[in-house]
């Protein structure tokens, strides 16, 4: 399993063309897979540019597919994404599903705030990474949790809660 950022990427978050041949020149009994918190569209769209087609593992464990087959998804329970949803209401949320990303109100912003107020420990280069990779992630807003878990036939993968202070994030 190999992950993409801050490992296979480079600072342009593309494959390169030597990891690329890489992982093509690799024997019929190894078994190469991306393993990353992305979406599987977002890895799958790296390695189509890479030109390789290997089985990928997205959203922290969450969903995996091989080419376009569906190999597991391992989707939160409605009432636990309700839950996670009240605990974390103050800071700027991503919830990733089957049909599409949401991010709360004014993510973006948020996630600028958010980072001045008590994101002193990390350095700003981190915001901008994550604001960067946010800029490459189609989303709809979203008030209330509800609007997302009410939906028929979603299943929510993953969240992603900005939390950039270590000590906050134990809590």
């Amino acid at each position: 399993g190999i992950d993409l950022d801050g490992t296979l990427l480079n600072s342009e978050q593309k494959i390169s063309h030597k990891n690329a041949a890489s992982l093509k020149s690799l024997s019929s009994d190894c078994f190469p897979f991306i393993c990353s918190g992305r979406e599987v569209g977002d890895i799958q769209a790296i390695l189509k540019e890479a030109d390789l087609a290997i089985p990928a593992v997205g959203l922290n464990g969450a969903i995996g597919y091989d080419q376009d087959k569906l190999i597991f998804d391992f989707p939160f329970d409605p009432q636990a994404v309700k839950e996670v949803s009240q605990i974390v209401s103050a800071f700027p949320t991503k919830i990733y599903t089957n049909q599409g990303s949401y991010e709360s109100q004014n993510y973006q912003e948020e996630m600028k705030n958010i980072f001045y107020a008590i994101g002193q420990e990390f350095p700003v280069e981190e915001l901008n990474y994550e604001l960067d990779y946010e800029n490459t992630i189609q989303s709809t807003a979203y008030d209330a949790i509800e609007e997302i878990i009410n939906q028929k036939n979603i299943n929510v993968y993953k969240l992603f809660v900005f939390v950039p202070n270590r000590e906050i994030k134990k809590e």
